[in-house]
């Protein structure tokens, strides 16, 4: 609770300075200086400044946003049937507790909503919108009800609150199902660990699964962002722990952040039902074991170097595999470092930086249109093998590229993975080895310089303006003008 806020409000209602309203609840003008700086006050003040303010129950934080208590009772009251509609409309198998109507829940759910709405940039108007000010629902005819529910529905303010508690339904549904029992887990011992905000931050990665209109949640991207950022981080410790203390996961906790809301509702949906039972989960933490794998062959020849064993090392490959050779296996053979001046096979005319989402869209066609204009691209898709160590092949392809091409899009920007990518590209374009040209796809200007200052100074080329096989042959004669 804002004691701050709880001051300020009742000095306002009373009219009274800080000297006379220490004077009335029965504390010294230096106490109350204390609350109004934020300091907690007991409860049995805190219930007479609530009684001198009439804010009742009503946060007062909230209270203030609002801008008055009869305003602030009014977005009240549609927050409460909102979250009854959400209620009603869940289809996950699981009890969404965010949005159960017991007041103390309630009261929490009004105030989150408040502020994720305002941390989204969203100016609340001063005024309670006149449209959906129908009074008390239970006090409603049919016909009244009937123009209500389409009053919400069209209302700005209204629409988007309905949709942050539909998608809270559905990310909710998935971590009951299978995220809560790792947290609940008192071997992975989660509790004082960041990870312990999952569960309350889910609405607001709820607001990372809804398009907002720009001109409304003027914060939107940098918002998503954050939140996203802290999302992996946190289900990033949850993953770790389980790992090493061999507690099996049964769906990819990562899910909750990069799937859409109808995959995580189905997800809970199978999960509720028993569909679930007999089906073998797959290994999620294969990428774990991958990664381990992949530093033991890098840190491997070292230490036999350091022992002075490489040459009289045999492998016996008989113990290793059921009926199996592994003549040819390479794990314990170094490659020889990589020249990034070579003009030979390992060279490339272009490095391709993009989402995975914008393949299909754009990519995969300006990848082959290049390479139909006699260009070397280094594309995943066409250039890493199974078995090839991702991060290896990609440092690699960043040094021994001319030009660093970054397809810039909403999607590029809420992964961690491109941005790997993308600081290679900007340290070797800093040190001239190699030439930044960015690709705007679907994303505006603004976007960009949130994303990128100096991204957006960069001359950049846009699929809404430019023809993929326009952008291919700029891109060809600068390469030529460059040889």
């Amino acid at each position: 609770m804002d004691t701050k806020a709880l001051v300020n409000l009742t000095m306002t209602s009373l009219s009274c300075t800080q000297r006379s309203l220490a004077e009335l609840i029965g504390a010294s003008p230096a106490q109350v200086r204390l609350w109004k700086n934020g300091r907690q006050m007991p409860d049995r003040i805190e219930g007479m400044l609530r009684e001198l303010s009439g804010i009742g129950r009503l946060d007062p934080e909230f209270v203030l946003m609002a801008g008055s208590v009869d305003q602030a009772e009014k977005w009240a009251r549609m927050i409460h049937v909102l979250a009854d509609f959400a209620l009603e409309d869940a289809e996950t198998g699981y009890d969404t507790a965010p949005l159960q109507r017991d007041i103390e829940t309630r009261d929490i759910l009004i105030s989150e909503t408040f502020n994720l709405i305002r941390d989204l940039g969203v100016k609340i108007p001063k005024v309670f919108p006149v449209e959906i000010d129908f009074g008390p629902i239970d006090s409603l005819d049919d016909d009244s009800h009937e123009h209500y529910l389409e009053a919400l529905e069209n209302n700005v303010y209204s629409s988007l609150i309905k949709r942050l508690y539909e998608a809270l339904n559905d990310l909710y549904g998935f971590y009951a199902a299978y995220i809560s029992e790792l947290y609940n887990d008192d071997e992975l011992e989660l509790f004082d660990t960041p990870a312990e905000n999952i569960e309350p931050c889910l609405l607001s990665l709820a607001a990372c699964k809804i398009d907002f209109p720009d001109a409304l949640c003027v914060n939107a991207h940098q918002y998503r962002h954050k939140v996203i950022s802290n999302y992996e981080k946190w289900l990033g410790i949850v993953k770790e722990r389980a790992f090493r203390a061999g507690v099996a996961i049964r769906a990819e906790p990562l899910n909750l952040v990069y799937d859409c809301c109808d995959s995580l509702g189905h997800a809970a949906e199978a999960e509720a039902l028993g569909f679930n039972t007999s089906r073998l989960h797959p290994d999620v933490h294969m990428n774990e074991l991958l990664v381990g794998m992949r530093i033991i062959h890098q840190v491997l020849p070292t230490i036999m170097e350091k022992l002075n064993i490489t040459d009289s090392f045999k492998l016996d490959t008989s113990e290793l595999a059921l009926g199996r050779r592994l003549d040819n296996l390479s794990g314990l053979v170094r490659d020889p470092p990589f020249d990034p001046t070579s003009k030979g096979e390992g060279a490339f005319d272009v490095f391709i930086s993009h989402a995975s989402e914008d393949k299909d869209a754009i990519v995969r066609t300006l990848a082959n249109c290049l390479i139909s204009k006699g260009l070397k691209v280094w594309y995943d898709e066409m250039t890493l093998r199974i078995g090839d160590s991702l991060r290896q092949k990609i440092d690699k392809g960043l040094a021994s590229s001319r030009v660093g091409l970054v397809v810039l899009s909403p999607a590029f920007i809420r992964k961690g993975w491109t941005n790997h990518e993308l600081d290679g590209i900007v340290t070797r374009s800093l040190s001239g080895e190699q030439v930044l040209l960015p690709i705007w796809h679907q994303i505006t200007k603004q976007e960009v310089m949130d994303f990128s200052p100096s991204l957006a100074d960069k001359v950049a080329r846009s699929t809404t303006t430019h023809t993929v096989d326009e952008i291919a042959t700029e891109i060809c004669e600068l390469l030529d003008s460059r040889s």
